[in-house]
């Protein structure tokens, strides 16, 4: 459950809005004994795969009692000579065992803050705080990862209840060149496995293993993305069809290599990326977000442009003024769609009589 609205990607620096609300060790990859003195798990049998099973070892000798902040916690679980593979199991693992889902706090609407460094302290949170402790954690470990939010469901055929806002989050991690997709929040080893289940090897195996790297046709069936390039998927799923279950995976009719696709969206400035993904974002016909977000990306990309015109003259100034014009218009388009009980729609309200002074203005100074 996401408790701080997350939808303006980069733009959230500039429109603050909510929803509700070093000591080093040298720990090394052990034996296949635990030696965390927790007796329900010393008998854990992790993982089939033996290096995951010595990396899930050597993350569970981590117990964090000594360790005063993730960055700490990054190094003692990611030691130098790991990979990048064995570094994001380390994490991964690390935190499936020791942070609790904060079932209580989302039931009475008393969350604690979900920063990386709150649910580091109270070993506490939601998916928003597993997957911002995830990505610090990793960004310790210089290993890229991201924060995605969007939609999911807990069932494989579930789909009772209508999905109006996005109500997940989970992390996407590049490993050797490549992005890959987990969910930490799901493979918590304290939610939804009751105690006298902790030590049967194969829920705990299943846990971990099941939210772990997963393959995007997989993942796809549980978890949509808002912005649909971490679906990576040549062909992205729609809102609708994720939701009534009715998809084939579909093949492109010619080759899209989706990293490269990521590649290109990351490179581009702040606010032609959070263009670029606001037109793309899937459309959930149970809101307008995507209206809100594309009226207000089209407006700071015309304030962008406008900010470019000073010294410019002739035919190059011309066209900047036209586009300059368009976003402005494109932006009035989108805000305009919003209803009274829609979100945003008391700043879109507000900011649409300053937004037409200003294509009016633009139209005048060009005329």
């Amino acid at each position: 459950m996401l408790t701080t609205l997350r939808f303006f990607g980069l733009l959230a620096g500039f429109l603050l809005m909510t929803l509700q609300g070093r000591a080093q060790t040298n720990a090394r990859p052990s034996s296949f004994l635990l030696s965390s003195g927790n007796s329900e798990m010393e008998n854990y049998v992790i993982s089939r795969n033996e290096l995951f099973a010595k990396i899930d070892r050597h993350a569970f000798e981590v117990s964090g009692h000594n360790i005063n902040n993730p960055e700490e916690l990054s190094q003692a679980l990611c030691p130098d000579e790991f990979s990048e593979m064995e570094k994001v199991r380390s994490i991964y693992s690390w935190m499936a065992k020791n942070i609790v889902y904060d079932e209580n706090g989302l039931r009475n609407n008393q969350l604690q803050h979900q920063t990386a460094e709150d649910v580091f302290k109270n070993r506490l949170g939601v998916c928003e705080g597993f997957s911002n402790l995830f990505l610090t954690l990793c960004s310790y470990a210089n290993i890229e990862a991201r924060f995605i939010q969007g939609y999911a469901k807990e069932d494989y055929f579930s789909n009772e209840k209508i999905i109006v806002f996005p109500n997940h989050a989970w992390n996407s991690v590049q490993i050797n060149g490549k992005w890959h997709l987990l969910d930490v929040t799901w493979a918590s080893l304290n939610k939804n496995l009751p105690d006298w289940n902790l030590s049967d090897n194969t829920n705990v195996e299943y846990k971990l293993e099941a939210n772990f790297l997963i393959d995007p046709e997989t993942f796809i069936l549980t978890h949509l993305p808002e912005d649909p390039s971490w679906q990576l998927l040549p062909v992205p799923v729609a809102f609708d069809e994720f939701y009534e279950e009715d998809f084939l995976i579909k093949s492109p009719e010619t080759k899209i290599d989706v990293h490269e696709r990521i590649d290109y969206i990351e490179n581009l400035d702040s606010i032609d990326r959070e263009l670029y993904l606001s037109e793309r974002m899937v459309v959930n016909h149970w809101n307008k977000l995507k209206e809100y977000r594309l009226g207000i990306a089209y407006y700071f990309k015309a304030q962008q442009l406008y900010r470019m015109i000073g010294k410019m003259k002739g035919n190059a100034k011309n066209e900047v003024i036209n586009s300059i014009r368009k976003n402005y218009q494109n932006s009035l388009d989108e805000l305009r769609k919003l209803n009274s009980n829609d979100f945003g729609f008391k700043h879109a309200k507000d900011l649409i009589p300053i937004i037409e002074s200003r294509r009016d203005l633009i139209m005048m100074n060009n005329s």
